[in-house]
């Protein structure tokens, strides 16, 4: 999940920087001044395609996988990656916001 600098999505967006975190000196995560919207299972980063800047939302499910429930866990990750997908596609048709779209969900 933090290894993801400079390599890109299938579909063509390039990593290009952390958003809400850092690299220290030894090349462990920590978080940046701007501690954003919490993110304890997941990392954002900014990418890059065609000109266009855009948010990625990368997910960790390793903690699910050693869950005791291991389907719980998961069903816990997908259903809140499903509410803020759907919350950005909102915001995106209703124009609140320019992050509101969503350009991708593979990686």
């Amino acid at each position: 999940m933090f290894s993801l600098l400079g390599k890109e999505t299938d579909d063509g967006w390039k990593i290009i920087e952390p958003v809400g975190w850092k690299l220290d000196s030894t090349g462990r995560p920590v978080r940046a001044g701007d501690p954003g919207s919490g993110g304890n299972f997941s990392a954002g980063y900014r990418v890059q395609k065609d000109g266009r800047k855009a948010f990625l939302k990368a997910i960790d499910l390793s903690p699910a996988m050693r869950a005791s429930d291991v389907i719980a866990a998961l069903k816990i990750i997908v259903d809140t990656a499903t509410f803020e997908k759907s919350l950005c596609a909102m915001c995106g048709e209703k124009r609140t916001h320019p992050a509101g779209a969503v350009l991708s969900d593979t990686l």
